[in-house]
Formats: structure tokens, C-alpha cells, sequence
């Protein structure tokens, strides 16, 4: 399945589908290779969980400042100084 979209046919594949959606680099590896890491940004997000909806004030204010940072680190990704 890996690297093309396909219909989902069965409860089987939805299942499957959630799981690789839930679970964390499940295609980083794929995603290296194909040179996305240098146009993505990447928020340190440990500790909470792809399906963590219910945030108190805390976690949603450090999830925050995680992905201010590495918008500020962004560029330096792209043009290296």
C-alpha cells in the first residue's frame, strides 16, 4: 500500500488504515526518501497522541510553542546559513 492511494474496500482496510494514521513514523522512512523531510515541518508532539482529543490548557499551550519553534527552525532547513 505504501507510496499509493487506493479505495478502501473492506472494514479490514479501515481498520488497517486507522492503525498506520495512529501510529507514529509509520512511513518516515518512505517520506526520507522521498525528500519530504526538507519541506516539512515537524513539531515535537511526545507525549500526546495522534488521537489525544481531549487537551487540557497546558498540553494545548506546550503544543503550541512546539510548533513555534520549528516554524522559526523551518528556513534554516531550506536555505542553510
Amino acid at each position: 500500500m505504501c507510496g499509493r492511494d487506493e479505495p478502501v474496500k473492506s472494514a479490514l482496510r479501515i481498520a488497517i488504515g486507522s492503525l498506520e494514521t495512529l501510529l507514529p513514523d509509520w512511513n518516515r522512512y518512505r517520506l526520507r526518501e522521498e525528500g519530504v523531510n526538507r519541506r516539512t515541518v515537524y513539531v515535537d508532539t511526545t507525549g500526546v497522541s495522534a488521537g489525544g482529543f481531549g487537551l487540557g490548557e497546558e498540553e494545548k499551550k506546550r503544543l503550541f510553542e512546539s510548533g513555534r519553534e520549528a516554524a522559526q527552525r523551518f528556513p534554516e532547513k531550506i536555505v542553510p546559513q
